[in-house]
């Protein structure tokens, strides 16, 4: 197969190129899912940040959130349109669909719903309660423990780079979030305490 590709039947195609296009986007994809995550754990904290940093910071995190948007449209575009492994359409966002490494490909299916569920409810999020809003948005951890496991398996064994990035992502991720779960001030702590014994 030329660096042009090669075209089939209806169309086909398959191209080193779709290939690249489609492994360097999910790399590049995971990484910025990684600075969401992380700069989500620092504001959600309970240690606040200077209302300068404070804004800078959520305007990032909305901007890395349009970049991941657009990495994931190269990064599963180009993976369906490849026709050199079996990857329909509907494999998207339905799990178990894919004809290719079924089960790790459906790993990555759930990290996109995951993804899908968290950027829909920050659109509609005028319209949502705090709690609901919060409780949905607790999916991008799903999404970002879903993702590493897809990346992980689906990493050829001469990629060690992308073992290693993959590795890096979860661990700093794993990081932000035991950070938040620690910064938690002991107000709020006797607060969840109070209610848990409430309702016990």
């Amino acid at each position: 197969m030329g660096v042009v590709g090669r075209f089939g039947p209806a169309g086909a195609v398959s191209s080193p190129w779709l290939w690249f296009a489609s492994r360097a986007g999910g790399v590049v994809a995971l990484i910025l899912l990684t600075s969401v995550v992380v700069l989500g754990a620092v504001t959600a904290a309970d240690r606040p940040l200077p209302t300068a940093s404070a804004g800078w910071v959520a305007g990032l995190h909305r901007y890395l959130t349009v970049g991941l948007a657009v990495l994931l449209v190269v990064h599963i575009g180009a993976a369906v349109i490849d026709t050199y492994v079996d990857l329909a359409w509907r494999s998207i966002f339905l799990p178990l669909t894919a004809g290719y490494r079924r089960t790790w490909v459906a790993v990555g299916t759930v990290a996109l719903d995951a993804v899908l569920i968290v950027g829909i409810t920050s659109w509609l999020r005028p319209r949502l309660s705090h709690r609901v809003w919060r409780s949905l948005h607790w999916a991008s951890y799903a999404a970002a423990a879903a993702a590493v496991v897809h990346a992980l398996t689906m990493a050829s064994a001469d990629q060690p780079g992308f073992r290693a990035i993959t590795i890096a992502c979860g661990a700093a991720m794993v990081t932000a979030v035991v950070w938040r779960v620690c910064s938690r001030s002991p107000d709020r702590r006797r607060r969840a305490a109070a209610a848990a014994g409430e309702w016990a």
